[in-house]
This record gives C-alpha cells, sequence and structure tokens, in this order.
C-alpha cells in the first residue's frame, strides 16, 4: 500500500513536471490521416491519445473541425506537430550526380530534379541524403512529395492551430520508431514494410537511407525470394545488413522464422515494441506506428533526420520549457537523493575516518604482531629447552645412584640410555650380585642379562646388564 501510493505520488508529480512536453504526430495516405499524441515522461514518451479520420471528398481542410475539437479535448491547442507521408502519395528515389555536383549540391538538385521526378522543383517539397561517394560521383536518396499535398496539410495545420515542425515519409519515421524502441540495431539494418498490394524494402547504414526499392509481391508464393533478391544485390555492393525490422498491414502474414531462414538475418517485428499506451497488434498499429515516429520530433532527438518542409513553412519550436522540466526533475531527483541518502553518506564518512584511524594505527599494529610472533617464537625455544633440562636431573641421579651402588670389585665401560631403559656393560669379580644390588637400589626393576657371562684371563667376569627405569623425581 505504501509502495503504490509512492509510485501514485511520483507519476502525479513526474506528469506535473511534464506539462507542455508533448508533441504530435500524423500519418497521411490515400484514405486516412492519424494522429497521435504523446506526452514526455521521465525515463521515456507514452502515448496519451490516438485518433483516425478517413479523408472527406472535399480535401484534407475539411478535417480541421474534427481535429481542432479532438485537440480541445485533449487539451494540446498549438502543440507541435510531424507528418510521415505514405510512400505512394510521395517520391523516393536514388539518383547519382556528379562528384563535381558536390560543393552546390542543393541547387543542382533543385536544378536536375525534374529528371529524376515526374514533377518539377516548383511543384515539390524535398529532401536528401547522402548514400554514397566516389571520386567521380556522388549517390543520392531523394525524398519528394507534391507541393499541392503539403500546402493542404499547412492549411488544415493553421486552421486547426497546430504548428507544423516535420513533414517525412512514412518509410523514415517508421525506421525512427523501431530506432528508438527496437532495442539497440546494428549500424547497417533493413526496414520491411508489408502491404495490401506490395512491399518496400529500405536499407539504413549510420543513420542514412542508403537504397530503398518496391515491388508489387504480396506475402505468399514468390515473395521471400523477391525479398531475398534485393537482399542478395545489397550485398553484393557491400552493404552488410544483420537485422531485418518487419511491420506493416501485411506483416502478420509473414512468418519470421521463414524470413531468418531465408535471409539469415534475426526479425525484429512491430509487435515486439513496447511503448506505453499504444498495443502494437499486427496490423492494427500500421498507421500509428509511422505517425509516432514522426512525434518523436517533437520531444527529442532522431536518428534518422529528413525533413522535406521548407524553412519558410517551418514553425520554430522552442523547446526550453522541456529544457527547464528538465532541470527541475534532476534537481528533485538530486534532492531526493541527497535526502534519502543522507544516511549512508553520515556512515560513508565514519567508515572513512576508522578506515583512516585504522591506517594511522597500522604501523602500530604490526609492531606489536611482531612482538607477539617473537614471544611465541620464544616460548617455543623455552619450551625446548625446558624438556631437555628435565632429562639432565634423571640422568644424572641413576649415574648418582649406580656410582653409589656398584661394588669396588666392579668397572663400568659402558652406560647407555634407551627412553625408560638403561644397559650397563663391564667387568665384575661377581657379576652375579649385581641383579640383586640393582633390584634393591629402587630405582631398576626386571634387571637381567643381556648376554652369557664371560671370564677372561685374569679371571674377571665381563657382563651387560639391562633394566627397565622405574621413575625419577626431578631434583631427587
Amino acid at each position: 500500500m505504501v509502495n503504490q501510493k509512492i509510485r501514485n505520488l511520483w507519476s502525479n508529480i513526474t506528469t506535473e513536471l511534464m506539462a507542455g512536453a508533448g508533441s504530435l504526430g500524423a500519418y497521411l495516405d490515400r484514405e486516412h490521416l492519424a494522429l497521435v499524441h504523446i506526452q514526455k515522461g521521465f525515463s521515456a514518451p507514452q502515448v496519451v491519445h490516438t485518433a483516425q479520420w478517413p479523408l472527406p471528398e472535399n480535401g484534407l481542410e475539411a478535417l480541421a473541425p474534427e481535429i481542432a475539437a479532438a485537440l480541445a479535448d485533449w487539451g494540446v491547442q498549438g502543440t507541435p506537430v510531424s507528418l510521415a507521408v505514405s510512400p505512394q502519395l510521395g517520391f523516393m528515389r536514388q539518383v547519382t550526380l556528379p562528384a563535381a555536383a558536390r560543393d552546390n549540391l542543393a541547387k543542382v538538385i533543385g536544378y536536375e530534379i525534374d529528371r529524376f521526378l515526374p514533377l518539377g522543383a516548383d511543384k515539390l517539397v524535398y529532401d536528401y541524403q547522402i548514400a554514397s561517394q566516389t571520386e567521380t560521383e556522388i549517390t543520392l536518396t531523394l525524398m519528394a512529395l507534391p507541393r499541392e499535398l503539403i500546402e493542404q496539410w499547412l492549411n488544415l495545420c493553421e486552421a486547426a492551430a497546430l504548428q507544423p515542425i516535420t513533414v517525412e515519409l512514412a518509410a523514415t519515421a517508421a525506421a525512427n520508431t523501431f530506432a528508438l524502441l527496437g532495442g539497440r540495431l546494428p549500424g547497417s539494418w533493413l526496414l520491411l514494410r508489408v502491404g495490401e498490394t506490395g512491399y518496400e524494402l529500405m536499407h539504413i547504414q549510420n543513420q542514412a537511407v542508403r537504397s530503398w526499392h518496391s515491388g508489387r509481391v504480396t506475402p505468399g508464393e514468390g515473395f521471400l525470394e523477391d525479398i531475398a533478391g534485393e537482399v542478395t544485390r545489397l550485398r553484393a555492393a557491400g552493404a552488410k545488413p544483420g537485422t531485418l525490422c518487419l511491420y506493416g498491414p501485411g506483416a502478420g502474414r509473414v512468418r519470421p522464422s521463414a524470413v531468418m531462414e531465408r535471409l539469415s538475418l534475426p526479425v525484429i517485428r512491430e509487435t515486439q515494441l513496447n511503448i506505453a499506451g499504444l498495443d502494437f497488434e499486427a496490423g492494427a498499429s500500421a498507421p500509428f506506428l509511422p505517425a509516432l515516429g514522426a512525434a518523436w520530433r517533437g520531444v527529442g532527438k532522431v536518428p534518422v533526420k529528413t525533413n522535406l518542409l521548407s524553412e519558410s513553412d517551418r514553425v520554430v519550436v522552442k523547446l526550453t520549457g522541456l529544457f527547464l522540466t528538465r532541470v527541475l526533475l534532476v534537481l528533485l531527483l538530486s534532492l531526493s537523493v541527497i535526502w534519502m541518502g543522507s544516511i549512508f553518506l553520515h556512515k560513508k564518512i565514519s567508515l572513512m575516518r576508522a578506515e583512516n584511524r585504522l591506517a594511522e594505527l597500522q604501523p602500530a599494529v604490526r609492531q606489536v604482531e611482531d612482538k607477539l610472533n617473537e614471544t611465541q617464537e620464544l616460548g617455543k625455544q623455552l619450551q625446548n629447552v625446558q624438556k631437555r633440562v628435565e632429562q639432565y636431573p634423571s640422568t644424572l641421579v641413576i649415574m648418582r645412584e649406580l656410582t653409589r651402588i656398584i661394588p669396588e670389585h666392579t668397572y663400568l665401560y659402558s652406560l647407555r640410555f634407551k627412553k625408560d631403559q638403561i644397559e650397563i656393560g663391564g667387568r665384575s669379580s661377581s657379576a652375579a650380585d649385581l641383579i640383586s644390588i640393582l633390584e634393591k637400589s629402587g630405582l631398576f626393576t626386571k634387571t637381567e642379562f643381556v648376554s652369557p657371562i664371560v671370564t677372561d684371563e685374569t679371571g674377571s667376569e665381563i657382563f651387560k646388564i639391562k633394566a627397565e627405569i622405574k621413575g625419577v623425581v626431578r631434583g631427587s
């Protein structure tokens, strides 16, 4: 419950702070005009409203009252709007010019555009991107729309109190949607739109349109072969696309597994895209996907930058409010982090102080450790000395006792200690008496001859005796 209240509070705060940081995106084809309203959230935009109207017979401007009513209901009058137009209403061509035209490219295209398109420059609005360059020629991707259509759009914007900022073909708008929502795309990738009567395949590399190809084949027999042929041509020309993005009203009839197997490319479908407020169902999102990419122009940067609208027709929209909102959000977040992390900082400071104190004491601690090790070593040496010293009194006592009890006529040649045993050897005039003498001393037991007694030439008896030591009290 508490967590839910915190989330609701945070949502309300961010919604209030982000007020005004919204944008509209429109998509126009032969039959409909779709409109998407996105609101800049704290982490990412979200779709707030969507609508779609069929085109009236008396022209695009006739939609102005309905759109104005919708904007009033949404509370977004005067919001910046970007338009994405179906390629069926415009033109996209790959054209080649001499390298000498590079210095005055815009003027040269204006002079030469009637060679590439069925309408002259005065009847078109257009933009271009450089696809490739060599020492002798320059290849361009040329995009254009009839000026009459754009004038109708501008009249609609004026009547509905909209602020037009960009106009582009739907393919580049859809490309921006995939680039922003499809995860991290490679530098070179393909965008495939599958329609009801054909397809359009666009190659994008380093955020520029490198090539565009359309075909009349629809999903079914021969569709993948046609696409594979175009991909093979691109690869032969040096392109290395790493992903294929798939969308459009006919995309639901294309099996991604078949595409991946045929083209050896991973596939991202529109149904895999995720943005709050819009469900990318196969086919159902077809008009809103390019509208969403167009709407992004009003709240941030897009990777594929094209704008067919002339500078004189563009409304300059300052995103000062959005910038200020971001500053306020960053400030709020910073203060929250400082407040919530004060205890952590206090503990961190205390820990740092303790570490510094430990660092200061470390030399003294090391000296104490060295002294302790030295003391332990001396203790071990002392124990060894004590063990050896304890052995000496026993030996001395036994030698003294032997000196006392051995008769005058007996001489010892050897005396050997083995743990708790003693072994003596020598000669005596009566070796047999030695057994009883040793037993009576009280220090020895189990006294016996080790070897037979031998009499030498002088008549003395040579003997060797062993006995167990009963135990000798230290100092006795």
